[in-house]
């Protein structure tokens, strides 16, 4: 009974998944005179769209479990827009356009639902205990911080081009979408999650660094993602040291 009604909540997840596609699209023509709010809206109407259409054939397939990679794409694109769409509402100024933050908020609230659907087949289908659930999470923010530091090489590139930045962005985007899956992929290498922690350190110091030289909403977000994954991936280490 149990696994039936979590095949349902799959299945909705999915199909909200691919509504997520279609909102996004909205987003973009109403926010038009922003050219950056469109074109992430246009970005991520193409992630959801592309991979809410691929949860749904796999699942037609009954492949869902067999696709670990897909899953784990689809939860940190829901993380991922989940604090881009906070940010949006805290930063943006809207010019009167009432149905935009009404969007922004209605696609925030999609995300948290299919995120937590999709975090619990998960750990169900991989039978994680409580420990690596909470691995797991930090993984998924660990991701979803990697690709939110790529996605700011646009913003940065289009309003202020800044090498320091720039240079930021690309490099720790880039090690922390790397160690995002190798943390997953590799979990009994210890050493490899010791050289994960350190990047995550080396990560957040100079995120705050950046910060106070160019301050900006995004970077705070960032700055508090690091400091909630941080102390899972320590907790994980001192676990995994006890085993």
């Amino acid at each position: 009974m149990g696994s039936a009604n979590n095949d349902k909540f799959v299945s909705v997840a999915i199909y909200v998944y691919i509504l997520l596609g279609m909102t996004h699209l909205i987003v973009g023509f109403l926010a038009i005179e922003f050219l950056e709010l469109t074109v992430t809206a246009f970005i991520y109407s193409f992630f959801f769209l592309t991979i809410g259409f691929s949860l749904l054939k796999f699942k037609k397939r009954d492949e869902l479990e067999n696709t670990k990679m897909i899953i784990i794409l689809a939860s940190t694109i829901a993380v991922l827009n989940a604090y881009c769409s906070l940010s949006q509402l805290i930063t943006c100024n809207f010019n009167n356009i009432f149905l935009l933050p009404v969007f922004i908020l209605f696609n925030f609230g999609l995300d948290l639902l299919v995120f937590s659907i999709f975090f619990n087949y998960k750990t169900k289908v991989d039978e994680m205990d409580n420990v690596e659930k909470i691995s797991y999470f930090s993984i998924v923010i660990t991701r979803g911080l990697g690709l939110g530091l790529l996605f700011q090489i646009l913003a940065w590139l289009l309003l202020s081009p800044n090498v320091i930045m720039i240079s930021y962005i690309l490099l720790f985007g880039s090690v922390n979408m790397l160690f995002g899956q190798l943390f997953y992929f590799k979990k009994e290498n210890r050493n490899l999650q010791k050289l994960g922690f350190f990047f995550l350190i080396l990560g957040a110091i100079f995120g705050v660094y950046v910060l106070m030289l160019y301050p900006n909403y995004t970077f705070i977000v960032f700055t508090i993602l690091y400091a909630i994954v941080i102390p899972i991936r320590f907790f994980y280490l001192f676990k995994f040291r006890m085993q």
